[in-house]
């Protein structure tokens, strides 16, 4: 786990993550978020996840990073969007919280080739 830290304190704002690996498919899996609200829309969340995204595909050589998101999440999917994620699966009331309350999520496939013709390298 990788902590996010605001650039101009130092203090924490979130974390990044990766695991799940499948070295046969070339997979992994990875989480992020950005907690502390004042910290989001400011771009740290997607200059992590060009980090994470990087070192993934070229330390690790993964083929396709593995990412899911509540479908109410919108700040997170067009992020993930815009780095070249593609949605491979939405399945419904797929996480219920303690309070039973049911939330759909979307399942996004970003292969190495996808990520780097949208980040331009």
């Amino acid at each position: 786990m990788l902590i996010a830290r605001d650039k101009g304190t130092g203090s924490p704002i979130g974390e990044f993550s990766y695991g799940h690996p499948d070295q046969t498919a070339g997979t992994v899996r990875i989480g992020l978020k950005i907690a502390t609200l004042g910290a989001q829309k400011k771009g740290y969340g997607k200059e992590g996840l060009i980090g994470l995204c990087r070192y993934l595909f070229e330390t690790l050589d993964v083929l396709t990073i593995l990412i899911d998101t509540f479908t109410l999440n919108t700040l997170a999917r067009r992020l993930y969007e815009s780095l070249g994620a593609s949605e491979s699966a939405i399945k419904e009331a797929y996480w219920t919280n303690p309070e039973g309350t049911s939330f759909d999520v979307i399942f996004y496939d970003l292969t190495k080739d996808m990520f780097y013709q949208h980040i331009g390298q």
